[in-house]
């Protein structure tokens, strides 16, 4: 997509991840167009952060770990949101950082 302004799903792949933030309800089922898509996953917050897997059947499941990022669990990121909410954001953008060079980042090769 880089220098692109449309996007042409008869050419572009779907996204593998998706972040939705609600913050108001639609009446539109994002998660039936997600899934017509073939969006693997999505990451939803509404108070609590929450990760779904697109199953074989075309619905989403509620899943424990990141698939995109392995070592990033549900528990973790809400553990991180409430971290967050606690902080300064100053704070905790350099403790969030520290936090995934030594937890989350794949380990260097050799």
């Amino acid at each position: 997509m880089v220098g692109r302004r449309a996007l042409d799903l008869t050419v572009d792949p779907a996204p593998t991840l998706v972040i939705e933030v609600n913050y108001t309800r639609s009446s539109v089922s994002r998660m039936a167009i997600y899934a017509a898509l073939g969006v693997e996953e999505i990451w939803r917050f509404d108070e609590r952060v929450m990760f779904l897997m697109l199953r074989a059947d075309g619905t989403y499941a509620p899943t424990d770990a990141s698939p995109q990022l392995p070592r990033l669990t549900v528990a973790e990121a809400n553990r991180q949101l409430d971290a967050f909410r606690s902080m300064g954001r100053p704070e905790w953008m350099r403790a969030f950082r520290r936090h995934v060079r030594e937890n989350l980042a794949p380990p260097p090769q050799e």
